[in-house]
């Protein structure tokens, strides 16, 4: 499979998935991936398809990045990841070739491939204020942590991420609503910004 060949998302998107035309700042989060960025964050309006964009990132790492892969995919209440997440990994899952269909299970709390689900394998966790740990002691050689709504992640819970994010075999990619004029999420926009690819999208767009 090409895309896994390449470690391309955007291919293992259109070819893979057969998605025909993603959305602009989709193709271009996608390409950014593809091309090396590692710390990826994007502030939007509601529904401009964000979960479809992490659903896709979680089928590509578990196909295309080898066999010790972990996905940690939080948000800031566990409503999010069972009520939207998790139901789009499952959506999307449904799209595969069956005999990609056929490698994964999905399940309410973890998606995993068939033939190692100790070693490669996508979890999700709740990243509050009382759960600061939520983010920590994933390790792999390769790990891609996806953040949703990332502004109403407790800080503590990326204070404590910070020695893991920053290893060289890590993505990190943020997606939310700016609802906050502080907090991490707000900085990765602003004063980190240098440290980050960054895109902003329109609901109106």
């Amino acid at each position: 499979m090409a895309a896994c060949q390449k470690r391309d998302p955007y291919i293992f998107v259109t070819e893979v998935l057969g998605v025909e035309k993603p959305e602009d700042w989709q193709s271009e989060a996608l390409c950014a991936i593809r091309d090396g960025h590692k710390r990826i964050s994007i502030r939007s309006g509601h529904g401009v398809g964000k979960s479809t964009f992490l659903a896709w990132l979680v089928l590509f790492g578990l196909l295309c990045l080898g066999p010790d892969t972990k996905i940690p995919i939080a948000a800031g209440s566990h409503d999010q990841l069972r009520d939207t997440i998790q139901p789009e990994i499952a959506k999307w899952h449904r799209q595969l070739p069956v005999e990609l269909q056929n490698q994964i299970d999905v399940h309410l709390e973890r998606i995993t491939i068939k033939c190692a689900p100790e070693d490669a394998f996508a979890m999700f966790r709740t990243a509050s204020k009382d759960n600061p740990q939520a983010l920590a002691g994933v390790h792999g050689k390769n790990v891609i942590y996806l953040i949703d709504e990332a502004s109403a992640v407790a800080e503590i819970a990326f204070e404590v991420a910070q020695g893991a994010l920053s290893t060289e075999n890590a993505i990190a990619v943020l997606t939310g609503n700016p609802t906050k004029a502080q907090g991490f999420f707000f900085d990765t926009h602003n004063k980190l910004r240098d440290r980050w690819w960054t895109k902003r999208v329109s609901s109106e767009d």
